[in-house]
Protein backbone atom coordinates (compact mmCIF):
# COMPACT_ATOMS: atom_id res chain seq x y z
CA UNK A 1 0.00 0.00 0.00
CA UNK A 2 2.70 2.33 0.97
CA UNK A 3 4.81 1.40 -2.18
CA UNK A 4 1.05 2.19 -4.39
CA UNK A 5 0.95 5.52 -2.24
CA UNK A 6 4.30 6.47 -3.09
CA UNK A 7 4.27 6.15 -7.03
CA UNK A 8 0.74 7.79 -6.89
CA UNK A 9 2.61 11.05 -5.15
CA UNK A 10 5.76 10.91 -7.56
CA UNK A 11 3.38 10.60 -10.52
CA UNK A 12 1.42 13.01 -9.31
CA UNK A 13 4.47 15.63 -8.87
CA UNK A 14 5.46 14.66 -12.51
CA UNK A 15 2.48 15.64 -14.02
CA UNK A 16 2.18 18.66 -12.32
CA UNK A 17 5.71 19.55 -13.19
CA UNK A 18 5.24 18.68 -16.92
CA UNK A 19 2.19 20.85 -16.74
CA UNK A 20 4.23 23.39 -15.19
CA UNK A 21 6.85 23.46 -17.59
CA UNK A 22 4.06 23.47 -20.64
CA UNK A 23 2.04 26.53 -19.08
CA UNK A 24 5.83 28.36 -18.41
CA UNK A 25 5.86 29.40 -22.30
CA UNK A 26 2.73 31.68 -21.58
CA UNK A 27 3.68 35.31 -19.71
CA UNK A 28 0.35 35.59 -18.38
CA UNK A 29 0.78 32.33 -16.21
CA UNK A 30 4.23 32.87 -14.79
CA UNK A 31 2.84 36.13 -13.76
CA UNK A 32 0.17 34.86 -11.85
CA UNK A 33 2.04 32.21 -10.31
CA UNK A 34 4.44 34.65 -9.30
CA UNK A 35 1.71 36.57 -7.99
CA UNK A 36 0.44 33.97 -6.22
CA UNK A 37 3.94 32.97 -4.60
CA UNK A 38 4.36 36.28 -3.53
CA UNK A 39 1.05 36.72 -2.08
CA UNK A 40 1.55 33.64 0.03
CA UNK A 41 5.30 34.10 0.55
CA UNK A 42 4.49 37.55 2.20
CA UNK A 43 0.60 38.21 1.62
CA UNK A 44 -0.28 38.16 5.21
CA UNK A 45 0.62 41.13 7.72
CA UNK A 46 -0.25 39.33 10.40
CA UNK A 47 1.99 36.39 9.92
CA UNK A 48 4.95 35.19 11.87
CA UNK A 49 7.67 35.34 9.23
CA UNK A 50 10.61 34.81 11.26
CA UNK A 51 9.74 30.85 11.72
CA UNK A 52 10.16 30.33 8.04
CA UNK A 53 13.17 33.02 7.67
CA UNK A 54 14.93 30.17 5.21
CA UNK A 55 12.89 29.65 2.79
CA UNK A 56 12.25 33.64 2.39
CA UNK A 57 16.12 33.65 1.83
CA UNK A 58 16.23 31.34 -0.74
CA UNK A 59 13.31 33.06 -3.05
CA UNK A 60 15.82 36.43 -1.47
CA UNK A 61 19.08 34.65 -2.52
CA UNK A 62 17.87 33.56 -6.09
CA UNK A 63 16.28 36.73 -6.81
CA UNK A 64 18.69 38.75 -5.73
CA UNK A 65 21.71 36.58 -7.68
CA UNK A 66 19.24 36.49 -10.92
CA UNK A 67 18.62 39.94 -11.17
CA UNK A 68 22.18 41.10 -10.45
CA UNK A 69 22.96 39.39 -13.69
CA UNK A 70 20.78 41.53 -15.90
CA UNK A 71 22.03 44.87 -17.36
CA UNK A 72 18.89 46.20 -17.54
CA UNK A 73 17.46 45.84 -14.01
CA UNK A 74 15.75 49.34 -13.45
CA UNK A 75 16.32 49.25 -9.77
CA UNK A 76 19.80 48.26 -10.31
CA UNK A 77 23.30 49.98 -10.11
CA UNK A 78 24.44 48.97 -13.44
CA UNK A 79 21.46 50.28 -15.47
CA UNK A 80 22.49 53.47 -13.97
CA UNK A 81 26.17 53.56 -14.13
CA UNK A 82 26.05 52.78 -17.44
CA UNK A 83 23.28 55.53 -18.39
CA UNK A 84 25.13 58.34 -15.94
CA UNK A 85 28.34 57.36 -17.41
CA UNK A 86 27.37 58.19 -20.86
CA UNK A 87 25.29 61.39 -19.83
CA UNK A 88 28.46 62.72 -18.00
CA UNK A 89 30.82 61.91 -20.94
CA UNK A 90 28.84 63.53 -23.20
CA UNK A 91 28.36 66.55 -21.13
CA UNK A 92 31.70 67.08 -19.67
CA UNK A 93 33.33 67.15 -23.32
CA UNK A 94 31.98 71.11 -23.09
CA UNK A 95 30.78 71.81 -19.30
CA UNK A 96 31.78 71.02 -15.82
CA UNK A 97 29.07 69.44 -13.85
CA UNK A 98 30.13 71.48 -10.72
CA UNK A 99 27.66 74.13 -9.74
CA UNK A 100 25.22 73.55 -12.37
CA UNK A 101 21.40 72.81 -12.55
CA UNK A 102 20.87 69.71 -13.81
CA UNK A 103 17.03 68.19 -14.94
CA UNK A 104 16.67 64.43 -15.95
CA UNK A 105 13.81 64.55 -18.43
CA UNK A 106 11.68 61.04 -18.63
CA UNK A 107 13.59 59.41 -15.34
CA UNK A 108 11.36 56.53 -15.21
CA UNK A 109 9.31 55.17 -12.69
CA UNK A 110 12.05 52.79 -11.31
CA UNK A 111 14.76 54.90 -10.12
CA UNK A 112 13.62 58.39 -10.56
CA UNK A 113 16.37 59.95 -8.57
CA UNK A 114 19.03 57.43 -9.42
CA UNK A 115 20.74 59.66 -12.13
CA UNK A 116 20.23 63.17 -10.42
CA UNK A 117 21.85 61.53 -7.64
CA UNK A 118 25.45 60.79 -8.89
CA UNK A 119 25.06 63.80 -10.53
CA UNK A 120 24.45 65.89 -7.32
CA UNK A 121 27.47 64.00 -5.62
CA UNK A 122 29.49 65.09 -8.41
CA UNK A 123 28.77 68.63 -8.23
CA UNK A 124 25.73 69.70 -9.34
CA UNK A 125 23.96 72.47 -7.22
CA UNK A 126 20.28 70.77 -7.36
CA UNK A 127 18.47 68.35 -9.67
CA UNK A 128 14.70 67.69 -10.96
CA UNK A 129 14.15 64.65 -11.79
CA UNK A 130 10.32 64.56 -14.26
CA UNK A 131 8.38 61.88 -15.36
CA UNK A 132 4.40 60.55 -16.10
CA UNK A 133 4.62 57.91 -13.68
CA UNK A 134 4.88 57.93 -10.42
CA UNK A 135 7.25 55.97 -8.29
CA UNK A 136 6.96 53.19 -5.85
CA UNK A 137 8.42 55.45 -3.24
CA UNK A 138 9.42 52.84 -0.68
CA UNK A 139 10.96 51.11 -3.48
CA UNK A 140 12.83 53.80 -5.09
CA UNK A 141 14.13 54.82 -1.83
CA UNK A 142 15.49 51.72 -1.42
CA UNK A 143 17.19 51.20 -4.71
CA UNK A 144 18.77 54.80 -4.04
CA UNK A 145 20.04 53.72 -0.54
CA UNK A 146 21.85 50.53 -2.82
CA UNK A 147 22.88 53.05 -5.47
CA UNK A 148 24.85 55.25 -2.58
CA UNK A 149 26.22 52.70 -0.60
CA UNK A 150 27.89 51.36 -3.92
CA UNK A 151 28.97 54.74 -4.18
CA UNK A 152 30.76 54.92 -0.62
CA UNK A 153 31.76 51.31 -1.80
CA UNK A 154 33.52 51.59 -5.12
CA UNK A 155 34.16 55.87 -5.42
CA UNK A 156 36.93 55.06 -8.15
CA UNK A 157 33.54 54.13 -10.12
CA UNK A 158 31.11 56.81 -9.54
CA UNK A 159 33.53 60.05 -8.89
CA UNK A 160 33.06 61.05 -12.67
CA UNK A 161 33.92 65.00 -12.56
CA UNK A 162 36.64 66.60 -10.94
CA UNK A 163 35.19 66.78 -7.67
CA UNK A 164 37.69 66.24 -4.80
CA UNK A 165 37.01 63.34 -3.16
CA UNK A 166 36.12 65.03 0.42
CA UNK A 167 33.70 66.72 -1.55
CA UNK A 168 31.80 63.75 -3.25
CA UNK A 169 31.71 61.82 0.63
CA UNK A 170 30.40 64.55 2.07
CA UNK A 171 27.53 64.76 -0.41
CA UNK A 172 26.71 61.41 0.16
CA UNK A 173 26.71 61.78 3.86
CA UNK A 174 23.96 64.25 3.20
CA UNK A 175 21.19 61.65 2.35
CA UNK A 176 19.96 60.35 5.00
CA UNK A 177 21.51 56.25 4.48
CA UNK A 178 19.27 54.94 7.32
CA UNK A 179 15.74 56.47 5.92
CA UNK A 180 16.51 55.38 2.76
CA UNK A 181 17.11 51.68 3.63
CA UNK A 182 13.68 51.86 5.38
CA UNK A 183 11.97 53.13 2.20
CA UNK A 184 11.60 56.49 3.50
CA UNK A 185 12.38 58.75 0.89
CA UNK A 186 11.12 61.89 3.08
CA UNK A 187 13.64 62.03 5.40
CA UNK A 188 16.17 60.20 3.34
CA UNK A 189 16.48 63.24 0.98
CA UNK A 190 15.51 65.82 3.42
CA UNK A 191 18.88 67.52 3.13
CA UNK A 192 19.80 67.41 -0.53
CA UNK A 193 18.40 69.75 -3.14
CA UNK A 194 17.13 66.60 -5.10
CA UNK A 195 13.18 67.26 -6.79
CA UNK A 196 11.10 64.69 -7.93
CA UNK A 197 7.96 65.91 -10.44
CA UNK A 198 5.15 64.07 -11.80
CA UNK A 199 3.30 65.57 -14.73
CA UNK A 200 3.53 67.19 -18.03
CA UNK A 201 6.32 69.03 -18.97
CA UNK A 202 4.01 71.70 -20.07
CA UNK A 203 3.08 71.84 -16.43
CA UNK A 204 5.64 70.54 -14.14
CA UNK A 205 6.72 74.34 -12.51
CA UNK A 206 10.28 74.26 -14.09
CA UNK A 207 10.97 77.62 -14.64
CA UNK A 208 12.27 79.92 -17.39
CA UNK A 209 15.41 79.34 -18.23
CA UNK A 210 16.43 77.53 -15.40
CA UNK A 211 18.37 74.36 -16.43
CA UNK A 212 22.23 74.15 -17.02
CA UNK A 213 22.58 70.76 -17.47
CA UNK A 214 19.68 68.35 -19.12
CA UNK A 215 19.38 64.86 -20.56
CA UNK A 216 17.00 61.91 -21.74
CA UNK A 217 17.47 58.26 -22.55
CA UNK A 218 14.86 56.80 -24.89
CA UNK A 219 12.44 59.23 -23.94
CA UNK A 220 12.10 62.26 -26.65
CA UNK A 221 10.90 59.61 -29.30
CA UNK A 222 7.82 59.33 -27.00
CA UNK A 223 6.68 62.92 -28.09
CA UNK A 224 4.17 62.77 -31.00
CA UNK A 225 4.37 66.49 -31.00
CA UNK A 226 8.51 66.77 -31.42
CA UNK A 227 8.05 70.11 -32.23
CA UNK A 228 6.39 71.64 -29.48
CA UNK A 229 8.24 69.47 -27.16
CA UNK A 230 11.37 70.43 -28.30
CA UNK A 231 10.43 74.29 -28.02
CA UNK A 232 9.18 73.34 -24.24
CA UNK A 233 12.52 71.76 -23.40
CA UNK A 234 14.37 75.00 -25.51
CA UNK A 235 12.86 77.10 -23.17
CA UNK A 236 13.81 75.66 -19.80
CA UNK A 237 17.39 75.81 -20.78
CA UNK A 238 19.41 78.57 -19.46
CA UNK A 239 21.81 80.94 -21.97
CA UNK A 240 24.79 78.34 -23.09
CA UNK A 241 23.00 75.17 -21.80
CA UNK A 242 24.12 71.91 -22.69
CA UNK A 243 21.66 68.57 -22.80
CA UNK A 244 22.56 65.32 -24.41
CA UNK A 245 19.87 62.84 -25.69
CA UNK A 246 19.86 59.13 -26.66
CA UNK A 247 16.65 59.21 -29.02
CA UNK A 248 15.51 55.08 -29.57
CA UNK A 249 14.08 55.60 -33.39
CA UNK A 250 13.10 51.52 -32.93
CA UNK A 251 9.15 50.24 -33.43
CA UNK A 252 8.65 49.71 -29.31
CA UNK A 253 6.60 46.71 -30.11
CA UNK A 254 9.43 44.53 -31.14
CA UNK A 255 10.48 44.73 -27.58
CA UNK A 256 7.27 42.65 -26.22
CA UNK A 257 6.44 40.69 -29.71
CA UNK A 258 9.76 40.36 -31.49
CA UNK A 259 8.66 37.25 -33.46
CA UNK A 260 5.76 39.83 -35.35
CA UNK A 261 7.33 43.14 -35.17
CA UNK A 262 10.81 44.41 -36.34
CA UNK A 263 12.59 47.42 -35.56
CA UNK A 264 11.07 49.21 -38.58
CA UNK A 265 6.96 47.45 -38.81
CA UNK A 266 5.52 50.78 -38.09
CA UNK A 267 7.31 52.18 -41.03
CA UNK A 268 5.19 50.02 -43.39
CA UNK A 269 2.33 51.52 -41.46
CA UNK A 270 0.11 54.49 -43.06
CA UNK A 271 0.59 57.93 -42.72
CA UNK A 272 -2.12 58.53 -40.30
CA UNK A 273 -1.47 55.59 -38.30
CA UNK A 274 -0.33 55.92 -34.73
CA UNK A 275 0.26 53.84 -31.79
CA UNK A 276 0.41 56.64 -29.22
CA UNK A 277 3.52 56.12 -27.97
CA UNK A 278 5.87 56.41 -30.66
CA UNK A 279 6.64 59.38 -33.26
CA UNK A 280 8.37 57.36 -35.96
CA UNK A 281 10.48 60.28 -36.97
CA UNK A 282 14.02 59.09 -38.49
CA UNK A 283 17.48 60.87 -37.86
CA UNK A 284 17.33 63.73 -40.37
CA UNK A 285 13.39 64.59 -39.64
CA UNK A 286 14.84 64.76 -35.50
CA UNK A 287 18.05 66.68 -36.75
CA UNK A 288 15.78 69.55 -38.86
CA UNK A 289 13.27 70.43 -35.98
CA UNK A 290 16.25 70.43 -33.57
CA UNK A 291 17.91 73.01 -35.23
CA UNK A 292 14.73 74.80 -36.20
CA UNK A 293 13.83 75.03 -32.69
CA UNK A 294 17.11 77.33 -32.17
CA UNK A 295 19.17 74.28 -31.04
CA UNK A 296 23.31 74.50 -31.76
CA UNK A 297 24.15 70.92 -33.06
CA UNK A 298 27.51 70.22 -30.98
CA UNK A 299 27.14 66.11 -31.90
CA UNK A 300 24.82 64.44 -33.80
CA UNK A 301 25.57 60.72 -34.75
CA UNK A 302 23.56 57.64 -35.76
CA UNK A 303 24.97 55.18 -33.12
CA UNK A 304 23.21 51.70 -33.82
CA UNK A 305 22.12 50.79 -37.29
CA UNK A 306 20.42 47.56 -38.71
CA UNK A 307 20.56 45.24 -41.84
CA UNK A 308 16.80 46.29 -43.41
CA UNK A 309 15.50 42.84 -44.34
CA UNK A 310 14.37 43.27 -48.25
CA UNK A 311 10.87 42.46 -47.78
CA UNK A 312 10.00 45.25 -44.99
CA UNK A 313 12.19 47.73 -47.16
CA UNK A 314 9.75 47.04 -49.76
CA UNK A 315 6.69 47.91 -47.68
CA UNK A 316 7.37 51.39 -46.56
CA UNK A 317 4.69 53.47 -46.96
CA UNK A 318 4.32 57.00 -47.28
CA UNK A 319 7.86 59.14 -46.96
CA UNK A 320 9.22 56.39 -45.56
CA UNK A 321 9.22 54.90 -48.78
CA UNK A 322 11.37 57.15 -50.50
CA UNK A 323 13.84 57.74 -47.68
CA UNK A 324 17.66 56.35 -47.95
CA UNK A 325 18.52 52.68 -47.35
CA UNK A 326 21.02 54.79 -45.00
CA UNK A 327 18.52 56.73 -43.57
CA UNK A 328 16.39 54.03 -42.43
CA UNK A 329 19.24 51.70 -41.27
CA UNK A 330 19.51 54.04 -37.93
CA UNK A 331 17.84 52.75 -35.13
CA UNK A 332 19.15 55.39 -32.24
CA UNK A 333 20.31 58.58 -32.31
CA UNK A 334 22.86 60.06 -29.80
CA UNK A 335 22.97 63.60 -29.83
CA UNK A 336 24.62 66.91 -28.02
CA UNK A 337 22.84 70.03 -27.81
CA UNK A 338 23.44 73.64 -26.61
CA UNK A 339 21.52 76.66 -26.17
CA UNK A 340 23.18 79.84 -27.93
CA UNK A 341 24.11 82.09 -25.54
CA UNK A 342 22.72 84.60 -28.04
CA UNK A 343 19.53 82.83 -29.06
CA UNK A 344 17.04 84.10 -31.63
CA UNK A 345 13.55 84.37 -29.85
CA UNK A 346 10.99 80.97 -29.94
CA UNK A 347 8.08 80.93 -28.83
CA UNK A 348 7.01 79.14 -25.02
CA UNK A 349 4.32 77.02 -26.58
CA UNK A 350 2.34 75.11 -23.58
CA UNK A 351 -0.84 74.46 -25.56
CA UNK A 352 -2.67 71.06 -25.44
CA UNK A 353 -1.47 69.99 -28.68
CA UNK A 354 -1.44 65.47 -28.31
CA UNK A 355 1.41 63.71 -26.83
CA UNK A 356 3.77 66.95 -25.69
CA UNK A 357 3.92 65.38 -22.33
CA UNK A 358 4.86 61.83 -23.05
CA UNK A 359 8.08 61.14 -21.21
CA UNK A 360 8.62 56.69 -20.50
CA UNK A 361 12.25 56.01 -18.77
CA UNK A 362 13.16 51.95 -19.84
CA UNK A 363 13.97 50.26 -22.87
CA UNK A 364 10.88 48.91 -23.06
Amino acid sequence: MKTMLAFAKRTAIGALENMLAMSWRSSAFRNLLQRFVLERTMGDPHRNYSANWRALDRLFTASRRQLLSIPGWRYGTSFVHTVVTRTVRELTRYTPIEGKVYCDIGCGQYHPYGISAVMYINGATSTIAVDMQEANRARAAEALYDLLVDCLAHPQDWRLSSICKEEFFDRIGRFNLKALRLGDLNDGLADTPLRYVIGDIRDVGIQPESIDLMSTTAVLEHFLDFETAAKQLFSFMSAGAIACHAIDLKDHRAYAQPEKYSWWSFLAEEESWSDSHTSRLRSTEIRHLLEKTGFEILRYDGTERGDLPADIRNSFKGRFSSMSEEELSITRVDCVLRKPAQQRVVPHVINGTNGVGTCVAEFS
